[in-house]
């Protein structure tokens, strides 16, 4: 349920019941179920921040936040040979999850070339209307 605050300021935080805390460490196959019930839970919630986010300009973070993860989706191909994820059984994911932790400054510097690609996009995307 929102606070009173929440529902003057028209923000949507989801309580620290609903978020299971994040951790390093991969998840059992107990802790995906709970997350994805907890997912479902706050689905309308998580639908209604996006889109008030979509209208607004994207900050450095969530910029770079974007960059990073197409360098790593990049990198995760070419290490799969050009499979999907979906194609892909749990554990070689996680084995290439693991290499790909290993390449973090190759993905940084990935990151680093997108960025002015993904502002280009972010412009676009804003000025277009949603149309």
């Amino acid at each position: 349920m929102k606070t009173f605050k929440q529902h003057i300021s028209g923000t949507i935080v989801p309580t620290e019941q609903e978020i299971v805390p994040a951790v390093d460490e991969a998840l059992s196959m107990a802790q995906r179920r709970a997350k994805g019930r907890v997912m479902k839970r706050i689905k309308a919630k998580l639908a209604l921040g996006r889109k008030k986010q979509a209208k607004k300009p994207a900050d450095a973070n969530r910029l770079k936040k974007r960059a990073d993860k197409q360098a790593r989706n990049a990198l995760f191909t070419k290490f799969a040979a050009g499979k999907s994820r979906d194609d892909i059984p749990v554990a070689r994911k996680a084995e290439i999850e693991k290499r790909l932790d290993k390449a973090k400054p190759r993905i940084t510097k990935m990151a680093r070339k997108l960025l002015p690609q993904l502002r280009k996009l972010d412009k676009e995307r804003r000025n277009s209307g949603g149309k």
